[in-house]
């Protein structure tokens, strides 16, 4: 018996719900730790700075990542980690006007995933 399209659709829409509520809780929990981890820097690139600084951004002011700074793979985060900590956490004009509204929790985990040398290990 195959499922018709809606019934996909209507799973895969659960199923990415439940995940976006477990990676919420998990990042929030990973900054109230105080956590300076590869995985909750990741997490906070992908949330608050891929929809610009990526090979493909899906914001539609960009269509190429400004300044060509992409966040795409651990040795993009690796390489352009100074500047992660001072745009993010110094002079706080990281993210743009604060679009994605990120906490100042967040950019202190930056800051501390940088500080400690911006480890890619999970």
């Amino acid at each position: 018996m195959t499922r018709g399209l809606h019934e996909w659709g209507a799973w895969g829409t659960w199923q990415g719900l439940v995940y976006l509520t477990f990676s919420a809780l998990a990042l929030g929990s990973a900054c109230d730790r105080g956590e300076s981890s590869y995985r909750a820097a990741r997490a906070l690139l992908d949330r608050h700075c891929l929809g610009c600084h990526s090979e493909r951004p899906s914001v539609k002011a960009f269509p190429i990542a400004p300044g060509g700074v992409r966040f795409d793979t651990p040795a993009d985060m690796k390489k352009y980690a100074e500047r992660i900590r001072v745009r993010t956490a110094v002079d706080r004009n990281m993210p743009l006007l604060n679009k994605t509204g990120m906490t100042d929790d967040e950019r202190e985990t930056l800051a501390r995933w940088v500080l400690a040398g911006a480890p890619l290990a999970p």
